[in-house]
């Protein structure tokens, strides 16, 4: 069983409210689809980054956090 990673990244930094339900909801979707990655080890992660600081610029934050890639 290989394992397979799920990146969360809130633009307002509070990723750890709710990761655990990002993950069950991920989990739960793979279910409903048959998929064959629902067999994988899933986990989640976050990653560090700049908080978000006004209600527009967070499609700026996404297109930078995809230089990092």
């Amino acid at each position: 069983m290989s394992a397979k990673t799920v990146v969360l990244i809130d633009p307002l930094g509070n990723e750890c409210s709710y990761e655990r339900k990002v993950l069950r909801n991920w989990r739960n979707f793979l279910k409903t689809m048959a998929h064959n990655s629902q067999r994988a080890k899933w986990q989640i992660k976050t990653m560090q980054h700049n908080r978000q600081r006004d209600g527009s610029s967070c499609g700026v934050l996404v297109l930078k956090v995809e230089d990092f890639k």
